[in-house]
């Protein structure tokens, strides 16, 4: 449904998109990366919000973005706001009622049908803007991560929702932590530098680390081999241990890797520029 070439966008002397060229099809995708990566300027160029410096970019559907915060009219209501921008939508005026209690019972708020947009709470702001994404059935689905973190029990919800919206049609979910795309995405898209360093299934992903990830206690670390890289220290019982990715073979306890260790090797190596 998109397919990207060698797309590139600066601001001033920073290079935030260099050269990206993606095929992305059907299904639930994850555009992950650190702050400053590339991905909100990668998806308002693929909305047309900002307009690339060079390159192509071809979509066969209606898209529609999902933003990092709303700037509703708080003082309408929720069924106020939804009618108002289904007509601006172009929806037909005989099917907006009906679409209105459909998509707000889709996102669980069909009780705050009479609330005012500015009396919601963050998570269901969220909700709201997803449905509101709906109204026009758009065939791709980009959604920016939240500013604000969302509570575990919020998060979950969203992914469901997103989980079964993705079914149907393209959706692309950007983020900075694995926790976001982890249980919901059926394939990943890494970013760093502006550039695409990986797009690949979770399963492909997750074997990049293999051979690469080990556990040595803090009191042998002086054995270790450089390059290596610590992502978490830990105790189990009174030994402190580290966790250590590395591109070397290393006198340690070999563990097996999840996601969260392939993704921060990915972002090591390519920042360190070691061999993979």
């Amino acid at each position: 449904m998109i397919e990207i070439k060698n797309l590139s966008k600066s601001f001033g002397e920073v290079r935030a998109l260099d050269d990206i060229s993606l095929s992305i099809g059907p299904g639930v995708h994850g555009l992950l990366g650190p702050g400053g990566s590339g991905k909100t300027t990668l998806l308002r160029c693929l909305t047309r919000i900002i307009d690339p410096d060079s390159g192509e970019i071809n979509i066969s559907a209606k898209i529609t973005l999902l933003p990092q915060k709303f700037d509703f009219f708080n003082t309408m209501l929720v069924i106020e706001l939804m009618e108002h921008l289904a007509k601006l939508k172009k929806v037909p005026i005989e099917k907006i009622e009906s679409q209105t209690e459909e998509l707000l019972t889709k996102v669980n708020l069909f009780a705050k049908l009479r609330t005012k947009v500015g009396a919601l709470t963050d998570d269901m702001n969220r909700r709201l803007g997803l449905a509101l994404s709906l109204q026009s059935d758009p065939g791709v689905i980009l959604v920016d991560e939240p500013e604000t973190e969302p509570a575990p029990e919020e998060r979950l919800n969203f992914k469901q929702l997103l989980a079964d919206v993705g079914r149907q049609r393209s959706l692309i979910v950007a983020g900075h932590d694995v926790k976001d795309v982890e249980d919901l995405c059926d394939r990943i898209i890494i970013l760093r530098g502006g550039r695409v360093i990986t797009h690949d299934t979770q399963a492909g992903i997750a074997g990049f680390a293999k051979g690469k990830v080990y556990k040595i206690a803090v009191a042998d670390s002086d054995k270790l081999v450089e390059p290596y890289h610590v992502t978490r220290r830990f105790f189990e019982g009174e030994v402190e241990y580290l966790r250590i990715l590395s591109t070397q073979r290393q006198v340690a306890a070999e563990q097996t890797p999840d996601l969260e260790d392939s993704y921060r090797l990915y972002i090591w190596t390519s920042e360190q520029g070691y061999e993979k």
